[in-house]
C-alpha cells in the first residue's frame, strides 16, 4: 500500500517536471508577447482606430493619455498632437477646415474671451477665424509659427452688422472700438495668453480708446501695448507686420507643453514625424542689482514672457540679488533618428527660438 502511494507520487512529479520542460518556454513567450498587443498611437488623434483597422496591433503600447493634447517643441518649430478642431458657430465663423486645430486649452481659453465679448455686445456679428494649426501641427506657409497649437489668427470686429467671410484692414473709421478693446480686455483677464501681435497703428486706435473712454491708468495700458514704443518684450500686445487685419494670439497651454515634454518623442515616433533636430542648452544669470525680467530679456535678446514660463514666475515678480535664472540658448545638434524630439518649456531641453509671427 504504502509502495502505491509512492509510486504515484513519484508519478506525478515526474508530469509535474514534464510540464513545465514543454510548456514553460511557450509561457515566458506569451508573457513577452503579452504587451505588444494592444491598442497603439496609430488611432492619434481621438484615441480609436482608423476605419477598417484592427484593435489591436503587434506594437508596444504607447503611454501617451488617450485624448490629452500635446504641443510638442516651440510654435515656429513643432507638432501637435490629439488637437482639438474649431468649427464654426454662433460665436466663430471659421475660414479654414484644414488648418483649424489647436490644443484643448488654445480652443477654451478662446472661446472664453470671445464668448465675454458676445455677452457684453450681444446680437453682432461673429468673429472671423484665419489659421491655427494642422492636425498634427507642422509648417502652414506662409506661417513662420502655428505648428505646436497654440497660435490663431482672428479677425478684429467691424463697425456695422455686415458679417465679413475675410479679414479686413482696419482703419479709424471701420474698427469697431468697444468691441476690440472688449476683446483685448477678456485674452488678458487671466494667465493664458503670451502675447498678441497686432500692427502699431491698430494699437494706437486701441489705446486711445481705452484711456479716452474706458478711462484706463496709462500705466496699466503701458503693461498691456506696445505703442508708442518700439521693439518692448515685454508688453503682451507687440507690433508685427501684416497684423493690421487680424490679431495673431499666442497662448501658453502650459498642460499641453508639459504633455509635450513628457510624451512627445513617441507619440511623435508612432505618427513618424520629428522636430528639426534642434535642442536648447541651459544657461545661467545670476541677478546683479538693476536687474529686471525685461532688463534680463533685453541682455539676452529673448522674449520675456518665456524667462516667466522657463522659470515659473509672473511678470511683476520682484527679483532677489544672487537669484538664478535660467534661460536657454538654441544650439543646433547633430542628425536626429526618427525618435529624437526637441522639447520646450521650464527646465526642459528643446527647440527654442525667440517669438517670431
Amino acid at each position: 500500500m504504502q509502495q502505491s502511494i509512492v509510486s504515484q507520487r513519484l508519478r506525478r512529479l515526474f508530469l509535474l517536471v514534464l510540464s513545465l520542460a514543454v510548456f514553460r518556454p511557450q509561457l515566458l513567450l506569451a508573457r513577452t508577447l503579452a504587451p505588444l498587443t494592444r491598442t497603439t498611437l496609430e488611432s492619434l488623434p481621438g484615441g480609436q482606430p482608423p476605419e477598417g483597422a484592427s484593435s489591436e496591433t503587434e506594437v508596444p503600447l504607447p503611454t501617451v493619455p488617450t485624448g490629452e493634447s500635446l504641443s510638442i517643441g516651440e510654435a515656429n518649430r513643432g507638432r501637435l498632437v490629439n488637437g482639438v478642431r474649431l468649427e464654426s458657430d454662433d460665436l466663430f465663423l471659421v475660414r479654414s477646415q484644414d488648418e483649424n486645430y489647436g490644443t484643448a486649452e488654445t480652443i477654451e481659453a478662446t472661446r472664453r474671451a470671445v464668448a465675454e465679448v458676445s455677452r457684453r455686445f450681444p446680437g453682432r456679428p461673429r468673429i472671423v477665424v484665419g489659421d491655427l494649426s494642422k492636425e498634427h501641427g507642422g509648417r502652414i506657409r506662409p506661417h513662420k509659427s502655428h505648428q505646436s497649437g497654440r497660435d490663431i489668427d482672428l479677425g478684429f470686429f467691424l463697425v456695422g452688422d455686415a458679417q465679413p467671410n475675410h479679414f479686413v484692414p482696419l482703419t479709424a473709421k471701420n474698427i469697431d472700438l468697444a468691441r476690440n478693446w472688449a476683446l483685448i480686455e477678456a485674452l488678458a483677464a487671466g494667465d493664458d495668453v503670451q502675447y498678441i501681435f497686432i500692427d502699431r497703428r491698430v494699437q494706437k486706435l486701441l489705446r486711445a480708446y481705452a484711456e479716452e473712454v474706458e478711462k484706463v491708468p496709462a500705466k496699466v495700458l503701458d503693461g498691456i501695448f506696445e505703442y508708442p514704443r518700439k521693439g518692448s518684450l515685454s508688453t503682451l500686445v507687440r507690433h508685427r507686420r501684416g497684423h493690421r487685419n487680424h490679431l495673431h494670439v499666442r497662448f501658453f497651454s502650459p498642460q499641453a507643453v508639459a504633455a509635450g515634454e513628457k510624451y512627445g518623442a513617441e507619440a511623435l515616433a508612432r505618427l513618424g514625424k520629428r522636430v528639426d533636430p534642434w535642442q536648447a542648452v541651459a544657461f545661467n544669470h545670476i541677478v546683479r542689482k538693476g536687474d529686471t525680467l525685461a532688463r534680463i530679456a533685453a541682455r539676452y535678446k529673448v522674449e520675456l514672457t518665456d524667462i516667466m514660463k522657463w522659470n515659473r514666475l509672473k511678470r511683476r515678480t520682484v527679483l532677489q540679488l544672487g537669484q538664478t535664472i535660467t534661460l536657454y540658448r538654441k544650439v543646433k545638434v547633430a542628425a536626429a533618428s526618427a525618435s529624437d524630439v526637441c522639447h520646450a518649456g521650464p527646465r526642459a531641453v528643446g527647440c527654442w527660438r525667440p517669438g517670431r509671427s
